[in-house]
């Protein structure tokens, strides 16, 4: 079976493709069918072939990953049941996997894609609800606004007959329609931003290619577009359904007072979008310093000057490890004669790429403990490399000796260590000397089973990304390689190549990947990137995230100021003929501008912290998320609250601004 892209890409949609021969490793099959391109989605791959049943039931290092689709109504824990029965039934009939350490183990396919990504979604989606609460309080507040400033001719409307529900339904109806229209600018918006997603998310967010604008949206679209409406229009149109419509006629002109009931609205509604804001930027302000904690972590190798790549070994073609070492021994040493290239070496898998781990055991000098391959195992990243590995990293070593050419297949097992495993294998005794097996259980070879003298202690690598703690980790030669293993490794994944260069590594792609093919052109190098972007890898999630965060919290201090803005902008128009009374008894200009301020700041301050006090339940969110750094970090909190008084006072001091130059006349000449 193959995919429908690789369909069009290697055979040009050609229907006759089917019955037709296609040669991989070394072997022709017989193309059966063309599945769609989501299948890749459970398995990343373009070519699927049919599983050697019969050589594999009689291997007992095999293990497979089967898909089955559980029956509705069927739950987990019955699922589990009926899976134990088979297990134990095929266990009595092949007797020689009773020994297997974990048997069946039921996942959910959804649980595997979505868990990873969960806090980080549950955190994007609160902070969209953040937004558009943002948005729904800006919109009633300047809605509120409108409708008073029109209080006049809604009084006219009321003393025609006009119902106070007529003229509710009347203020909600233009609310409704400002909601539409902004539903069907954020639908545009949305489709530019979807089709951005999968470049901003990388390889984080599940199946992001797959994301579009479909019905369903334009109907949930809809749907939120009109509760916002609803929303947002229901405040002003409540208050002014219970407003004094006599009142408002007696009244000279729009200038007069709104009252106290008005005035307390904009108020609740300006501090909650000040609180909400705070919040967002609480948030955008802990994932940007975690990830900034994140970029400074020191990796324990030189990022640097490092170029990767990738080779798909055909196991077929080197099966076992003195092949596998003739071949790796034979590349490394042309890439080290291209000019540039410092050091080069193959290794099983890249820092963040989350290596095979296979047990080890600690034995002594004299040889094999009595407990090894049992109680005192250890789980550590196995790497299998050439003896110039160490240099092409700029691994420090820490005691003894690193890998040399002289540790062949013919020679001593040796074995080199970071600290980490120094201390775990032998927490009250020097590791240098002593001795480590390989394997343990169905992973053991006979073979294999040696105690590999340990030569060297290096420094500790951070292998499982920069947010994780240094592993257990273990370098073997690839010429002394475990058979079982190596095989397993190849069968698993490609060979990972590392090459130290004294200028740009890219710029030594093309002499690298004919350097590699002068080897063996059947082997061709692919994947390549320099190690920093392979470390962005592997923290890209947090940036997504943080940059999804920073931009809704940017999004909501906008609106916030917005807001202020626009309630300081009425307060002051409606407050033309006292500030005009003021300064003609001699208030300057400045005492206008800073009274106004006083009143804006204190808004800020009783809504800044609300917010900080919203903070702390999104933290709840974003805690799996964080590194080096407390949900309730001090910095990030000043930095928060400056922030928002900052933005507060640029929102403010606009009208104030304004209001302290205006000619004490032409106030008083108004009604």
């Amino acid at each position: 079976m193959i995919t429908r892209a690789f369909w069009s890409r290697r055979f040009a949609n050609d229907p006759a493709i089917i019955g037709t021969a296609l040669t991989v490793g070394g072997k022709r099959y017989i193309v059966i069918g063309v599945v769609p391109d989501t299948v890749r989605a459970f398995s990343p791959a373009e070519v699927y072939l049919s599983l050697p049943i019969p050589e594999a039931s009689t291997d007992r290092t095999n293990s497979f990953q089967v898909l089955g689709r559980v029956p509705p109504g069927v739950g987990r824990a019955q699922a589990e049941a009926q899976i134990d029965t088979i297990a134990r039934r095929h266990a009595q009939e092949s007797p020689s996997l009773t020994n297997m350490p974990q048997g069946i183990v039921l996942h959910s396919l959804q649980d595997d894609f979505v868990a990873p990504v969960r806090p980080a979604l549950q955190a994007l989606l609160l902070a969209v609800g953040l937004v558009l609460l943002i948005a729904c309080s800006n919109v009633a507040n300047l809605v509120l606004a409108r409708a008073l400033a029109r209080r006049r001719e809604i009084a006219v409307m009321a003393a025609l007959g006009a119902s106070r529900w007529r003229i509710a339904q009347r203020v909600l109806a233009e609310n409704m329609l400002v909601a539409v229209a902004g539903g069907g600018a954020g639908l545009l918006l949305a489709h530019a931003g979807v089709r951005a997603l999968p470049a901003l998310s990388g390889a984080n967010l599940p199946q992001a290619d797959r994301i579009h604008i479909d019905g369903y949206v334009v109907l949930y679209v809809a749907a939120m577009a009109a509760l916002t409406g609803l929303v947002a229009g229901l405040p002003p149109a409540l208050q002014l359904a219970n407003s004094d419509f006599l009142r408002w006629m007696k009244e000279g002109s729009a200038q007069g007072g709104s009252g106290a009931a008005g005035h307390r609205v904009r108020v609740a509604l300006t501090l909650s979008q000040i609180a909400l804001s705070t919040i967002l930027l609480a948030g955008a302000g802990l994932l940007t310093r975690s990830f900034w904690n994140l970029a400074a972590v020191d990796p324990g190798f030189r990022v640097d000057g490092l170029l990767t790549m990738s080779v798909s070994v055909t196991p077929a073609k080197y099966p076992d490890s003195a092949r596998l070492a003739a071949y790796t021994d034979a590349v490394a040493q042309r890439l080290e004669r291209v000019p540039g290239v410092v050091a080069a070496s193959s290794t099983t898998a890249l820092p963040s790429q989350f290596p095979i781990d296979f047990p080890v055991s600690a034995v002594g000098r004299s040889g094999r403990s009595a407990n090894a391959g049992r109680s005192d195992q250890l789980d550590a990243w196995y790497r299998a490399i050439n003896p110039h590995y160490f240099s092409a990293m700029d691994l420090p070593l820490m005691r003894g000796r690193v890998l040399t050419d002289s540790d062949s297949a013919s020679a001593a097992p040796v074995i080199v260590i970071n600290q980490a495993l120094a201390h775990a294998a032998y927490p009250n005794g020097d590791a240098l000397g002593q001795a480590l097996f390989i394997g343990g259980g169905y992973l053991t070879d006979p073979r294999d089973l040696r105690p590999r003298t340990i030569v060297g202690i290096v420094g500790d690598t951070r292998e499982q990304g920069l947010r994780f703690s240094p592993t257990l980790t273990m370098y073997v030669p690839v010429a002394q390689s475990p058979e079982l293993i190596t095989r397993l490794v190849l069968e698993k994944i490609p060979l990972q190549w590392v090459v130290r260069a004294d200028r740009k590594p890219m710029d030594l792609v093309p002499a690298v990947r004919q350097a590699v093919l002068a080897i063996d052109p059947t082997q061709p190098p692919a994947d390549f990137a320099t190690m920093s972007e392979v470390l962005g890898r592997s923290i890209s999630s947090n940036r997504f995230n943080m940059l999804m965060l920073i931009l809704f919290s940017a999004l909501a201090v906008a609106l916030a100021a917005i807001g202020v803005y626009g309630l300081t902008a009425y307060a002051v128009a409606q407050r033309t003929r006292e500030i005009g009374i003021r300064v003609s008894l001699g208030a300057r200009p400045t005492q206008v501008v800073r009274g106004i301020l006083a009143q804006g700041l204190r808004l800020c301050l009783a809504g800044t912290a609300l917010g900080l006090v919203g903070a702390l339940f999104l933290a709840r969110f974003l805690r799996s998320l964080l590194f080096g750094i407390s949900a309730s970090d001090g910095l990030t909190i000043f930095i928060v609250i400056a922030t928002m008084t900052a933005v507060v006072v640029v929102a403010i001091y606009v009208p104030a601004s304004r209001a302290s130059r205006i000619d004490p006349m032409l106030a008083l000449r108004q009604e």
